[in-house]
């Protein structure tokens, strides 16, 4: 699988301003359900958000991979953002 089987230009976000975790996630799920890839933006809400609760997904140094399993999605889909100011994501270096 290469990451353009994945990436669609729909869901590639670049310098966004969002001021939460919470306003990132939306904006991606949201860029995902517009581009059609999704059938359940609420569920896929859902399964992300559980997800987060079991531990960040802030992987370190300004990067997070947010993510989820559900039948809402029929194969794997991903959403790129980058932020033109660093938002708090509860990372584990404690760096963003």
């Amino acid at each position: 699988m290469k990451i353009t089987d994945i990436l669609k230009k729909s869901t590639i976000l670049v310098q966004e301003h969002v001021g939460s975790k919470d306003a990132a996630l939306t904006l991606m799920i949201e860029a995902l359900s517009k581009s059609g890839q999704i059938s359940d933006s609420v569920e896929v809400a859902r399964v992300v958000w559980e997800r987060e609760k079991i531990m960040s997904t802030g992987i370190g140094k300004g990067f997070a991979l947010p993510h989820g399993k559900t039948n809402s999605v029929s194969e794997t889909v991903g959403c790129f953002l980058t932020l033109d100011v660093p938002i708090d994501f509860n990372s584990l270096d404690n760096l963003g």
